[in-house]
């Protein structure tokens, strides 16, 4: 039998002990894979990766026939948002993206609008990959839309110079 190392709140919630201070709650229902994973990072310190990672995700990504298609330009501007998501993602299960944290990620990132739009469009080329691969049913965040750039930060039309258009 494995001795636990918990206590209960008095409002139901679940901590683990360890050294006699409280290092982290656990917010998964008791009995449940959840719970147990959680239970043994807290105590192992150690963060389990999903097999369904972004990491993986991602990895699996980088090796296909799409990704070698792309021009380097849209490969340099998705390389950002890849390396975005590896950061604040890489070990969380991916399979448990909604449109909620597509849109979280937008908003989180609207001081640089073209940046928070990409985050979208390669969030929804990542979830076909993960269709494809039998990880996932749909696309979750299809139908995200865009940001609007505001006014005040468009540049004026200018036209070109009768210089210019000699040359």
């Amino acid at each position: 039998m494995v001795k636990r190392y918990n206590w209960r709140h008095p409002r139901g919630y679940i901590y683990v002990r360890k050294g006699g201070k409280l290092i982290g709650r656990i917010t998964a229902p008791d009995g449940t894979p959840d719970f147990d994973r959680q239970y043994w990072e807290f105590l192992t310190g150690k963060k389990a990766t999903a097999r369904t990672s972004w990491k993986a995700l991602i990895e699996d990504y980088r090796r296909s026939d799409h990704w070698i298609g792309l021009k380097s330009r849209t490969r340099a501007d998705y390389e950002a948002v890849l390396s975005y998501l590896l950061e604040k993602n890489g070990a969380k299960d991916m399979t448990r993206v909604t449109r909620a944290d597509a849109i979280a990620a937008q908003r989180a990132n609207a001081h640089r609008i073209r940046f928070a739009n990409y985050i979208a469009q390669v969030l929804s080329i990542l979830c076909e990959r993960a269709v494809d691969l039998g990880w996932i049913k749909g696309i979750p965040i299809k139908g995200t839309r865009h940001l609007k750039t505001p006014n005040h930060r468009k540049k004026q039309h200018m036209p070109w110079p009768d210089s210019a258009v000699q040359k």
